[in-house]
């Protein structure tokens, strides 16, 4: 496992690799009437999406836990992005001289990455 762990809870990313890419996509079987459905749509535009999950029940495009199974890849990526922070900022704690060299050396990654990240929106 990567990272820093900080208790039994850390959750171990690493299981996760080679997961069915995002975006995945709820959708009712309106064809079969078959239920609620969870795919991804790296593909859907040529038909090419694999199916991640069938929800049955009462689960529904509106459903938290439906929403959430959906939303998975992105929640994984934001873990793996905020230990990556995590770590960052840790290394900095570790070579400062004092609460100001920190803020300063912190200041600094904060806009590099806001910077990074801007760019890559572009």
């Amino acid at each position: 496992m990567k990272g820093i762990t900080w208790g039994d809870w850390m959750i171990d990313t690493d299981k996760y690799e080679g997961h069915t890419p995002a975006p995945w996509k709820i959708y009712y079987d309106k064809w079969n009437k078959t239920g609620w459905w969870i795919d991804s749509i790296a593909r859907y535009d040529v038909g090419e999406g694999d199916t991640v999950c069938h929800v049955q029940g009462t689960a529904q495009d509106k459903d938290p836990t439906a929403k959430l199974i959906a939303d998975a890849p992105l929640l994984l990526a934001e873990v793996k992005r905020l230990r990556e922070f995590q770590d960052k900022a840790l290394h900095i704690w570790m070579h400062t001289t004092g609460p100001s060299d920190f803020a300063r050396k912190m200041g600094s990654h904060l806009a590099e990455e806001h910077h990074r990240r801007k760019e890559e929106e572009e």
